[in-house]
């Protein structure tokens, strides 16, 4: 089938029809044009100085007319990936679990993990934002604080992306961990890694991630006779997380 050229020879007004604002004059842009009776087409649109006619070229010899009031709808070609360009808002809200140990002497085990990040998306593969966690582990619980940058890697509804987060944040000890003296202080914690990103609409989306994570932690424990005992650990795990974003 040959393709068609769509020249819009000039954009003044067209009732009822949400059209282009971005066209340049005498410069053709890519469109894609729905008709009343739902019909799509595709093409290009050209502003020029001339009355308003809109003509289909099916070749350089043959050409329609098409009357204005059968078209519904005018937008870009690549308005998609325009909008992904646009600077906009992010939110991604994660839940799942850790699994991992904080020396080669303890065992693996399971804690729960969430966190909600909010931040800016700058283009496809490049969102900044600032998050905050929770984290349960055997001993103590932690609220991480941190930066995280993000993004996609394609610009199709199923595509891969990726993290990076680096932070700290409070945390206290697990009731009857320890003495009533006892306290905590939590060092750098980072976490990174990938997964698959859904989008069921323009802006909404659905998460699978897998990642791993290290959590430094300070702890200290008061022993008979007013002697501290200062342990440090760090918590390394892997995560399994599944989340939702817009």
């Amino acid at each position: 089938m040959k393709f068609l050229h769509y020249y819009l020879v000039v954009l003044l007004s067209i009732a009822g029809n949400n059209t282009i604002l971005s066209a340049q004059s005498g410069k053709p842009v890519d469109v894609r044009i729905q008709l009343r009776d739902n019909q799509t087409v595709k093409g290009q649109l050209m502003i020029t100085d001339l009355p308003v006619i809109l003509s289909i070229y099916i070749s350089e010899d043959d050409s329609m007319a098409v009357p204005t009031k059968i078209i519904r709808r005018i937008t870009l070609e690549n308005e998609e990936e325009m909008a992904s360009q646009r600077i906009a808002f992010f939110n991604n809200t994660f839940i799942g679990i850790m699994s991992g140990r904080s020396s080669p002497q303890t065992s693996y085990r399971s804690q729960i993990t969430a966190e909600m990040t909010n931040g800016i998306r700058f283009n496809t593969w490049c969102w900044t934002g600032l998050g905050l966690g929770f984290d349960q582990y055997a001993e103590l619980s932690i609220m991480p604080l941190f930066f995280s940058f993000r993004g996609d890697m394609l610009k199709k509804p199923f595509t891969p992306f990726y993290f990076l987060d680096m932070g700290t944040g409070p945390s206290w000890i697990a009731e009857n961990e320890f003495s009533d003296d006892s306290g905590s202080n939590a060092g750098l914690m980072y976490h990174f890694g990938g997964g698959l990103k859904i989008y069921a609409d323009t802006d909404i989306n659905v998460m699978i991630a897998i990642g791993f994570k290290s959590q430094e932690v300070e702890i200290t424990r008061q022993l008979w006779g007013g002697q501290e005992e200062v342990t440090n650990r760090n918590y390394k795990n892997f995560s399994f997380r599944i989340g939702i974003g817009f």
